[in-house]
């Protein structure tokens, strides 16, 4: 059997080779391995995902514990409206919530990048609409985003941080 080839089509077999033979000189296997080899570094990655969700959401419970014992209080209310370094949506969420599992607990936390992630939550016992708070500091700062009455989060607010998050803790103790 004679096997023809054009230059162009010789030349894409040529880059396969080779980034077939980088990717077996990178894993440290060789050709018949290198299936096996990426099956079990997905597998490993899916145990480290879970594991670094896992220990997100154990900080962000020791974070927002050590929020409520420094957040304000005012009329019986825990208010935390704070910036937080470090943190996307996910672990805003977690933090937000377990802030308002506090009895009285309402919380206003925002990324630090730009424009800003907005988590809005509160407990049970707590007047304040969250999706309305996040409404208005849409409405100011811009952004998209909703919710219901106890969680609200949205994203795209722009401008000073530090006006975002005095108009949020306004609105939590109104």
């Amino acid at each position: 059997v004679e096997f023809r080839c054009g230059g162009r089509a010789l030349g894409q077999l040529r880059e396969w080779r080779d980034a077939f033979q980088a990717t077996n000189r990178v894993l440290s296997v060789s050709a018949l391995e290198l299936a096996p080899a990426i099956e079990r570094l997905q597998g490993e990655n899916k145990t480290l995902g879970r594991t670094v969700r896992t220990l997100q959401e154990q900080l962000a419970g020791h974070v927002a514990a050590d929020l409520v014992t420094t957040g304000a209080r005012v009329a019986g209310r825990v208010i935390v409206a704070q910036a937080l370094e470090g943190w996307e949506a996910g672990g805003l969420k977690a933090i937000a919530a377990a802030i308002a599992a506090t009895p009285g607990g309402c919380a206003a936390v925002f990324s630090t990048s730009q424009p800003a992630l907005a988590v809005i939550a509160r407990a049970p016992d707590v007047p304040v609409d969250a999706s309305a708070v996040l409404k208005a500091l849409i409405a100011r700062f811009g952004g998209k985003g909703g919710g219901k009455p106890d969680l609200a989060q949205g994203g795209g607010l722009t401008g000073d941080l530090g006006e975002i998050v005095a108009a949020a803790r306004i609105a939590l103790t109104s």
